[in-house]
């Protein structure tokens, strides 16, 4: 305490020279600006002070250093172990070729968007869903309906099954696919950013064709010489189509990621024959915690050929593209 009050005294003194005061005055003038005593409470507020100054600048640092990584952290995290997806789609570029067999076994096939040139009227809707085991292992359901119905006033004849339509006929035609998919997923490379997939599954497909509208007929068994009615000509298939595919999901932020998929198949068995592809490429945008929207686009393309030689038996040649508009559920 002596130390530091000499040192005091002597600080005191550069500030007032003894060169023009005398000793008398210049002790007054330091009683008078307090620079003759330094009391120990000062000395003790001033070094608390001190501490906590330097003290604090750390626990600052630190504490926004664990906010920010914090923050951080609960961006990155987003649940996804399980979600479903569901939306409708707008079909276009769509092209389909119908054949139904007749009595005889052997039918005629016509390109219902080319040829016929049919006013269209097409829906479909979608839904998803996928379970992740862990980060490589997952399952998932999916269901889509398409819908397709066409009108046209034909300008020749043409023969379905055991029914001939005329110049002139007005002829509708509808097309119903419904397709159950079932698949598996092995994620053989997968991180925060990318993941690479294989993936084994079965499509369940439903498919049923008909065709509607004025016909002359001649030659069937239900004929009477030529007359003019309204009659149809209708036919199903319900087959499973096992399918092989890959699978990337590539994530551009934690909240976008791009997606893409392509599955294939092609089986030929009896009297049956079938060769199907698909490809989707996706966006989505994680809008909150477990809600995603986004909109894709898919192609698909169906070649299915059953019972060729016998009454039964039919062929349809469907292709076409999609806007599907979505949004998702994460849990």
């Amino acid at each position: 305490m002596i130390l530091l009050s000499e040192r005091c005294g002597r600080e005191a003194a550069s500030y007032f020279p003894t060169s023009s005061y005398s000793p008398l005055e210049t002790e007054v003038r330091k009683e008078r600006f307090g620079m003759g005593h330094v009391h120990p409470l000062m000395v003790f507020f001033g070094a608390t002070i001190g501490l906590l100054v330097v003290g604090f600048q750390p626990a600052k640092a630190e504490e926004a250093t664990s906010e920010a990584t914090s923050e951080a952290t609960s961006q990155e995290i987003l649940p996804d172990r399980f979600m479903v997806r569901g939306g409708w789609a707008y079909v276009f570029n769509a092209d389909t070729v119908l054949g139904i067999n007749g009595t005889s076994g052997i039918g005629g096939t016509v390109d219902v968007d080319r040829a016929l040139n049919m006013q269209r009227e097409d829906n479909s809707w979608r839904i998803d869903s996928r379970y992740r085991f862990n980060p490589k292992h997952s399952i998932g359901f999916s269901y889509y309906d398409v819908r397709r119905k066409g009108f046209a006033e034909i300008t020749e004849s043409i023969t379905i099954g055991d029914t001939t339509y005329g110049v002139g006929s007005q002829l509708r035609d509808k097309i119903d696919i419904g397709l159950y998919r079932f698949f598996y997923n092995y994620s053989f490379y997968h991180n925060d950013e990318v993941e690479l997939a294989a993936s084994v599954g079965l499509y369940i497909a439903d498919i049923r064709v008909g065709f509607s509208g004025n016909f002359s007929c001649t030659g069937a068994p239900s004929c009477t010489g030529s007359s003019q009615t309204v009659l149809s000509e209708n036919a199903r298939l319900f087959a499973p189509l096992p399918t092989f595919g890959l699978l990337l999901n590539y994530h551009f932020t934690p909240r976008l990621v791009g997606q893409a998929r392509f599955d294939w198949f092609y089986i030929e068995v009896s009297q049956f024959k079938g060769f199907m592809t698909e490809t989707y490429l996706g966006l989505e945008y994680r809008l909150f915690k477990h809600v995603g929207v986004g909109a894709a686009f898919n192609r698909l393309d169906v070649d299915v050929k059953y019972q060729p030689e016998k009454s039964t038996g039919f062929q349809l040649r469907n292709d076409w593209n999609m806007l599907y508009f979505f949004g998702s559920l994460y849990f």
